[in-house]
């Protein structure tokens, strides 16, 4: 590989490394900023949703089932989380918002072990997404390329949302 396929090659993998951070840390951030509630247990619920889409591919077959149906069940799980525990905790400040949320993290990583065990679980990419795709010279991941294309997508309907919407209005202004 030449000197310039090396540079693309860390170039591709910085920005499918930055986009896969983004679409871990948009809720996180989304959460804070609107509501001013610190939620430690963002990353456990990114890890339940994980194992939920492992479990919906082996019953399904499906790795797009997984896609779709995984998010869901976390905003179910989030949604549950908020009208039993969390709205009680968002006046409380941001110590007790911590500690609850901390505990939460052990809840749900018992959860896992509970349901799935210790061991990590993967899921293999779906058909098309399997391969190699050249780019100026160097061929990467196909699914990498899917990833960073997700977090564009991901991206650009938040901007859009937020700077050209009546609720983003709402949403800039409460901010």
């Amino acid at each position: 590989m030449s000197d310039a396929g090396f540079w693309i090659l860390q170039l591709l993998n910085a920005l499918q490394y930055s986009m896969l951070l983004f679409l871990l840390s948009i809720g996180l951030t989304v959460i804070f900023g609107l509501l001013h509630f610190m939620n430690l247990a963002h990353g456990a619920l990114y890890m339940m949703g994980a194992y939920i889409g492992i479990s919906v591919a082996s019953a399904t077959g499906s790795f797009w089932a997984a896609f779709v149906l995984a998010p869901l069940a976390v905003t179910a799980i989030g949604a549950v989380l908020y009208f039993t525990l969390i709205r009680r905790m968002r006046h409380a400040g941001p110590m007790n918002q911590v500690l609850v949320t901390f505990g939460l993290i052990f809840v749900f990583l018992d959860l896992v072990r509970l349901g799935w065990g210790d061991i990590a679980l993967g899921l293999d990419a779906p058909a098309a997404l399997q391969g190699t795709t050249k780019f100026l010279s160097v061929s990467y991941p196909t699914y990498r390329f899917f990833i960073i294309g997700l977090g564009l997508v991901v991206m650009a309907t938040l901007m859009t949302i937020v700077s050209r919407t009546q609720i983003g209005a709402m949403i800039r202004a409460s901010v």
